[in-house]
């Protein structure tokens, strides 16, 4: 039977969690940003490139090739690609911290639905 001994573990738990929580939420906005941000921009990008072939004389699709293929797009692609994938790694560490403070916070519920029965047991118990 629980007896209510782990409370304070948890408590110190769910306090830690919130920092955490905390900590990363700041850079989470940023993040979610930056990702929008880099989404959109790279149609603008190849859209850029393939304008500089076009306006040389280049039909469509091999303005499109060689738009993709120049270097300077290259590039420019890795930077925002780049951007995204810090910015991702960001908004999964706050889901995991999320996930640890849900955790903690219903450990510590529970234990804190159970205390109460345990002592009204405890009390009760004749031997």
């Amino acid at each position: 039977m629980y007896d209510g001994s782990d409370i304070p573990m948890l408590m110190h738990n769910l306090h830690d969690a919130e920092i955490a929580l905390d900590a990363i939420s700041q850079d989470t906005a940023t993040a979610i940003k930056t990702q929008k941000f880099a989404s959109g921009s790279e149609t603008a990008l190849k859209s850029k490139y393939i304008a500089k072939f076009l306006k040389e004389g280049h039909r469509f699709d091999s303005a499109k090739v060689y738009g993709e293929s120049d270097a300077a797009y290259e590039e420019e692609r890795k930077m925002l690609m780049g951007a995204f994938e810090t910015a991702e790694k960001v908004i999964q560490k706050h889901k995991q911290a999320y996930v640890h403070w849900d955790t903690a916070r219903s450990l510590l519920s529970m234990a804190k639905q159970q205390f109460p029965v345990a002592y009204g047991f405890t009390k009760q118990f004749q031997g």
